[in-house]
């Protein structure tokens, strides 16, 4: 460490033996201007010859209209924003990068006695005619309170069983009657000139069914031993046809029996034994003959010692 007396406006050249040496605290040496000391980062040896030179000092740095690198930038090489003269609201919002942007997207709040005249869709204003103050938003045509509860309008009796409902202009409030005429009453249900109704399975009752429906039941009888394959109930022509559910017995043996209309397999598979079968069908089996015929016939599997069977259906029948 040697002593040395300058300050931080002065430039120093340091040489060792002649050689220049680089100033920093990773290189040959620092400065401490409030020391008025230069240390060297590595140790000398005896009979070295160190020189300091001072080649500029401040009133060579600050001339006027110059500006000089040590005298206005930092260690990173920018202008330290004291020696810059700008004044306040001096920047234009233009100048400033993201500025323009970001105020366009964002709401502003008025505060004021009197509606604001330049409000854009999304800005808020306090007014303070009211008391207490009421929080608004501009909506784009109008001011909506933003709390609902001091923006439902005043109710009397007439209004008795009305519901509160938006205007058709967006702007408010309003009370207004239900709108029944697309409701069916429940007294037109089943009544004259009122609608049908369903009964517990989701279908209409025999009752109000018109005369051009009918239900029935379409009965086969094989008698003797009966053994695998198809046989035919009846044909249905001119008809609408839905079978719903199937009965089926035998005098002695068992089988499993299921629908066939127009030579395809349709609907549950049905067992079949000396004890009677009554069954409900998982899913209707529709049959459209109303132009051209079909067969209705069941077909036999499992057969083993089958004797006398008898299978009726329980159908419902639209004649054309």
């Amino acid at each position: 460490m040697f002593p040395f007396v300058h300050n931080e406006d002065q430039k120093v050249l340091v040489y060792r033996n002649g050689v220049l040496q680089r100033s920093g605290g990773t290189n040959d040496y620092t400065q401490q201007p409030a020391n008025s000391t230069i240390t060297f980062t590595s140790a000398l040896v005896e009979n070295d010859l160190v020189t300091f030179i001072i080649v500029e000092d401040t009133s060579q740095v600050r001339v006027s209209g110059l500006m000089t690198e040590d005298k206005f930038t930092n260690s990173d090489g920018l202008i330290p924003y004291q020696k810059m003269a700008v004044q306040d609201a001096e920047i234009p919002r233009a100048k400033v990068e993201g500025v323009t942007e970001l105020l366009a997207n964002r709401g502003r709040v008025y505060v004021s006695a009197s509606e604001p005249t330049t409000a854009n869709a999304g800005d808020f204003w306090v007014d303070t005619a009211s008391s207490p103050n009421v929080l608004k938003f501009y909506n784009g045509t109008g001011w909506l309170l933003t709390s609902p509860d001091t923006g439902i309008p005043a109710f009397g009796t007439t209004n008795a069983l009305q519901f509160l409902r938006i205007n058709s202009t967006g702007g408010g409030l309003e009370f207004a009657n239900v709108d029944f005429t697309a409701v069916v009453p429940k007294t037109y249900i089943g009544a004259a000139d009122g609608v049908a109704g369903l009964d517990s399975t989701g279908r209409l009752p025999i009752a109000q069914l018109p005369d051009t429906f009918a239900t029935r039941s379409f009965f086969f009888k094989q008698t003797g031993s009966i053994g695998n394959g198809a046989y035919t109930i009846t044909r249905a022509f001119k008809q609408n046809v839905r079978i719903d559910a199937i009965a089926a017995k035998c005098t002695s043996g068992t089988a499993n029996i299921q629908m066939k209309i127009n030579g395809i397999n349709a609907g549950d598979v049905i067992p079949v034994s000396s004890a009677l079968t009554e069954q409900n069908l998982s899913a209707s089996i529709a049959i459209d003959a109303t132009t051209t015929s079909r067969e209705v016939a069941f077909e036999v599997t499992s057969a083993s010692s089958l004797t006398d069977v008898e299978v009726t259906l329980a159908a419902v029948i639209t004649n054309v």
